[in-house]
């Protein structure tokens, strides 16, 4: 069973004072209880879990370009800090699938399969892919056929068409789609 804990990463900056920090947050401080600026600067303050995590090697880091976070500038050292934000989950690893909702299952473990059942179920994917790919071929052929046969029929449309006196001969020279001999064809088939 393994425990999941969701984090939140964020850079504070180092050598900087809590009541430093707040004045770079823009959070105006209470004053109150003070009888000077300078008690407030040098006084640590009560430091909540994640704050009073101790500043050393293990999560000092340079910062390398400009943050969003106030105080860490480029070229200068900040702590890394951690703090939860969801709650603790404790994940059982239910099934391994090749592929998403597609592929072979690699593992699950309410349902074990012999060596047999395996062998079955891989030769039925490698059919169900082959006949994909006939239906896939087959659905193309008849594109192209009736693709084909609309091509055919609108040139026995039209070449009726022009028998009858409808459209005059010289006009079957026009193949665009916006001629007068298609615009005629279509009011005729339509209306």
């Amino acid at each position: 069973m393994n425990c999941t804990l969701f984090s939140n990463v964020r850079a504070v900056p180092l050598g900087v004072s809590r009541g430093i920090k707040k004045i770079i947050k823009n959070k105006i401080p209470d004053m109150s209880k003070y009888k000077d600026f300078s008690e407030f600067l040098l006084k640590s303050g009560d430091l909540s879990e994640s704050e009073a995590e101790l500043d050393g090697p293990q999560n000092e880091v340079e910062i390398t370009q400009e943050r969003t976070g106030r105080g860490n500038l480029k070229g200068s050292k900040s702590a890394i800090r951690l703090s939860e934000i969801g709650p603790r989950m404790k994940l059982r690893l239910v099934k391994i699938e090749d592929g998403i909702n597609k592929g072979e299952v690699l593992f699950h473990r309410y349902v074990e399969k012999s060596a047999e059942d395996l062998a079955a179920m891989k030769k039925a994917h490698i059919q169900k892919k082959e006949l994909k790919h006939q239906r896939k071929l087959a659905q193309n052929k008849n594109v192209e056929r009736k693709l084909k046969e609309r091509d055919e029929n609108k040139e026995r449309s039209l070449e009726g068409m022009r028998r009858k006196g409808q459209i005059p001969a010289e006009e079957d020279e026009d193949d665009s789609p916006r001629g007068t001999a298609h615009s005629m064809l279509m009011y005729y088939l339509f209306h």
